[in-house]
């Protein structure tokens, strides 16, 4: 809220009013200071809605889960345009994940997966073979995807050998 506002407001509530209407026009000045974008959110044809929102009974609500954004180099989560290959669902996949059958999963090569360098690997190892680069299998503690990602022996639980 601007001075000009507050003192108008001011000037309203300190003259002859109810405390009902005192009470209403400040909760009101509360409301627009808490929720800025508030206003923001109002739509029309001249003023439309930013991608992923759609404009209905001239407020922007999100859009469609999964509509296309950013040219096409997105997907509409949540109102918010997510990489495509973060999208998983109804769910934007944190920084550094990937979507893997509906679930977020560390964006790394697996086990014998091909690489170009060791931060390429779940494993942090990429070592010549078969006329190739390829990542080595994941040691105890290390990032996999799944039990055949692992070294002899261990399992793949919660996307960490054990």
């Amino acid at each position: 809220m601007d001075a000009d506002g507050f003192d108008t407001l001011a000037r309203l509530v300190g003259s002859r009013t109810s405390r009902r209407l005192a009470i209403g026009l400040a909760t009101t000045g509360l409301w627009s200071l808490s929720v800025p974008e508030a206003e923001a959110a109002r739509c029309s044809k001249q003023n439309p809605c930013p991608e992923c929102k759609r404009c209905k009974r001239h407020r922007c609500k999100p859009a469609a889960t999964q509509t296309a954004c950013s040219g096409g180099a997105g997907a509409c989560v949540k109102g918010t345009c997510c990489p495509v290959q973060r999208a998983c669902g109804s769910t934007c996949c944190a920084l550094g994940k990937q979507c893997s059958g509906g679930v977020c999963v560390p964006a790394c090569a697996g086990f014998f997966a091909p690489c170009d360098g060791d931060g390429d690997c779940c494993s942090v190892s990429c070592v010549p073979g078969f006329g190739a680069k390829v990542c080595t299998c994941s040691t105890a503690g290390k990032v996999c995807h799944s039990s055949g990602d692992c070294c002899s022996g261990l399992t793949c639980v919660g996307f960490f050998c054990q």
